[in-house]
């Protein structure tokens, strides 16, 4: 590990990288995911939070003033 992220010429951009994609993360939503007594339904809350798609579109859809499939990506496809 000291080696890929310090020694290796790709290590800034493995660390940006990684920054990056913990901003993505949305801790207050999973910390509350994991307040769930039933693991299974943990489990779905917390697959729900990943594969949401957060977007402004995503959000007047869930609201119900537009209906557009095409949303944006979810937080695996950013």
């Amino acid at each position: 590990m000291h080696y890929t992220l310090i020694l290796s010429p790709k290590g800034q951009y493995l660390l940006k990288l990684i920054e990056n994609a913990n901003r993505l993360i949305p801790y207050m939503a999973i910390r509350q995911a994991l307040k769930i007594g039933n693991i299974a339904t943990m489990m779905n809350a917390l697959v729900r939070i990943i594969l949401a798609k957060m977007s402004v579109t995503g959000l007047t859809n869930w609201i119900g003033l537009t209906a557009n499939e095409n949303d944006g990506m979810n937080l695996l496809q950013q």
